[in-house]
């Protein structure tokens, strides 16, 4: 497969359901490592998690350009569960690893992981800093997403600490993850479990997908004003934008019209308020 174009796309499909943005930087359709490469034909192989080990939460040009060994990842998820596209081709992410890592694709060899993996860099200075339940459930769902059109199985994901386990520590502090999925700590550092990363995102893998809803709660509220201020009885004056109370015969044949145009909105938005008339 040559430049993941798409990687975009995929991941709006996945953050749909938490309407968290997806930001594409600057160039990332042709970026890569070892002079804006693309990928060999049919990887990557695998998912790569790594963290920042920063609490800085703005390394996007960092990663794309910035850095020495630029680009640093394919992907960045922010904290609040942004998802920036950094990299369509293999990246820099992983360096020397401590042997060879067998996915469902085949054996990736000793220190190839680079030209194998899609890396995702996760915002975390790793020595405590909170994992909130967004950033951890946008992580599986573009995880889940991305192994998806990659023809991947959910097995396909290393953590850094278990691909270079001497001089890596990430993903970390596995005390400090909140929500419901809770991993183990397999190092005195606090690095999630292999297993249980695994684990979870064939369980994900397996789940529904979660529905998108097309409004906000705010968008909602407002809209159960209006359908209750339109379907309950009326008992009193109509001001006008200056204040003053108006005609009562005018406003009675001014809502007349609207009526029908109203009613047709309503039975729009019916189902996804769950109020009948």
């Amino acid at each position: 497969m040559p430049f993941l174009t798409a990687l975009a796309d995929w991941c709006r499909e996945a953050v749909a359901p938490y309407g968290t943005p997806v930001t594409e930087w600057p160039g990332w359709q042709t970026r890569g490592r070892s002079g804006d490469s693309p990928y060999s034909t049919g990887r990557p192989w695998c998912v790569m998690y790594h963290h920042t080990a920063s609490s800085d939460q703005s390394l996007e040009d960092y990663h794309a350009e910035q850095s020495d060994n630029a680009p640093v990842c394919n992907l960045d998820i922010k904290s609040s569960g942004e998802v920036v596209v950094i990299a369509a081709g293999p990246t820099n992410t992983n360096g020397k690893g401590s042997g060879t890592r067998t996915t469902s694709k085949g054996t990736i060899g000793v220190d190839e992981m680079n030209s194998y993996a899609l890396g995702i860099e996760f915002y975390n200075n790793g020595i405590g800093g909170a994992w909130p339940q967004i950033q951890i459930d946008v992580g599986f769902a573009v995880i889940v997403n991305v192994q998806r059109h990659l023809g991947l199985a959910p097995s396909d994901l290393f953590t850094h600490e278990g691909y270079a386990p001497d001089r890596k520590v990430d993903p970390a502090t596995a005390g400090a993850v909140q929500g419901p999925w809770r991993p183990r700590s397999c190092t005195s550092s606090g690095t999630w479990n292999d297993d249980d990363l695994r684990t979870e995102c064939a369980a994900r893998a397996l789940a529904p997908i979660p529905e998108e809803d097309d409004l906000t709660e705010e968008q909602a509220r407002q809209l159960q004003l209006v359908y209750e201020s339109l379907t309950k009885p009326y008992d009193g004056p109509i001001p006008d934008p200056y204040g003053k109370p108006l005609n009562m015969q005018w406003a009675t044949a001014y809502a007349y019209v609207q009526t029908t145009d109203i009613l047709k909105r309503l039975s729009a938005i019916e189902e996804q308020l769950g109020g009948t008339r």
